[in-house]
């Protein structure tokens, strides 16, 4: 994995080692079960770039067209209820990089089964992708989703839900190591715009999380 910085504006970011390094023990420690260890280990033989984000951006994610995952290791994003309030709840950045993670690997399983679930909408979760690494999703329910596609979409989605490691992977893991289990992908705002202490909380350990 490169330690590549990313530029916001006049700032370099690069990647600090030690936080990923803490962050991945963190992600396949004690506790937690064979199918996590199998999607890192699949992720880091991928050797795809990690590239860090500069405080005050929460947009951590796998970028299919760049073939990159950004990650942002000082920042516990809040975890928001169905109806977007405040829960007080924050999962931790090494959670966050470990549900990119789990994208990147689909990508590679199937490019065109992660398009077609990245591009499928889900009300709470964005997309079906999403609601898969998140908290699952059964293959009956993604080919009832997507029965107006063509077949061959319906089999190339099906090519990554054929391999359960990843499916519902996030809220596992949050499960096993005590942190807050996501129930969407909202993140809680304030006029439209991330706001430290209410969005995310910058935090100096990867791990830290409030459940």
């Amino acid at each position: 994995m490169a330690a590549q910085p990313v530029t916001n504006g006049p700032q370099r970011v690069p990647l600090d080692m030690n936080r990923l390094y803490v962050a991945l023990a963190y992600d396949s420690g004690p506790g937690v079960d064979a199918k996590t260890h199998a999607i890192i280990q699949a992720f880091l033989n991928l050797k795809i770039p990690i590239v860090p984000l500069p405080k005050g951006n929460v947009g951590d994610r796998y970028d299919p067209s760049l073939d990159v995952v950004y990650w942002n290791a000082s920042a516990a994003v809040q975890v928001a209820s169905d109806t977007g309030a405040e829960t007080g709840k924050y999962v931790s950045p090494a959670l966050l990089l470990l549900d990119a993670m789990a994208h990147a690997v689909a990508h590679a399983q199937s490019a065109p089964g992660y398009a077609n679930l990245a591009g499928s909408p889900d009300p709470l979760f964005g997309t079906l992708e999403h609601r898969r690494v998140i908290v699952g999703l059964s293959r009956s329910d993604a080919d009832a989703k997507l029965h107006d596609q063509a077949p061959s979409a319906v089999a190339d989605a099906d090519k990554i839900l054929a391999v359960p490691d990843g499916n519902g992977l996030e809220n596992a893991v949050a499960a096993t190591l005590g942190e807050p289990v996501r129930t969407n992908v909202t993140l809680v705002l304030q006029n439209g715009s991330a706001v430290e202490g209410v969005t995310y909380m910058t935090v100096e350990d990867p791990t830290w999380h409030r459940n």
